[in-house]
C-alpha cells in the first residue's frame, strides 16, 4: 500500500466535483401555491408538490387569504401566526 494507492486515491479525488447543498424538500416554505386557501383543511391541491399522506387534514395559511378567514396570516382561527420565511406556512390543529 505504498505510493501506488496514494496516487490512485489522489487521482480519484481530483476528478470529484464539489457541489453546494441540494435542497431535497421542494417548495419547503409553501411559496408555490396553486389556489389561495379560504378555509381550513385545504392543503392537497392548493400547494405545489405537496399532498397529505393520509386522511389527516393539514392546513395551509397564507397572506393572500383575507384577514377574516380561518386561514389568514397573521390572524387565523386559533392563534396569531407569522411564517419564518416567505408568505405561507402549514400547520395542523388538534384537540
Amino acid at each position: 500500500m505504498g505510493a501506488k494507492w496514494t496516487y490512485t486515491l489522489l487521482a480519484l479525488f481530483a476528478f470529484v466535483c464539489v457541489k453546494a447543498q441540494v435542497n431535497l424538500v421542494p417548495n419547503g416554505s409553501f411559496e408555490d401555491i396553486i389556489i389561495c386557501p379560504d378555509f381550513t383543511s385545504q392543503f392537497s391541491g392548493y400547494t405545489a408538490q405537496w399532498h397529505s399522506a393520509n386522511s389527516g387534514t393539514p392546513d395551509l395559511y397564507s397572506y393572500c387569504a383575507t384577514p377574516n378567514e380561518y386561514c389568514g396570516i397573521p390572524n387565523s382561527y386559533n392563534e396569531n401566526l407569522i411564517p419564518i420565511d416567505g408568505e405561507c406556512l402549514s400547520g395542523f390543529f388538534y384537540i
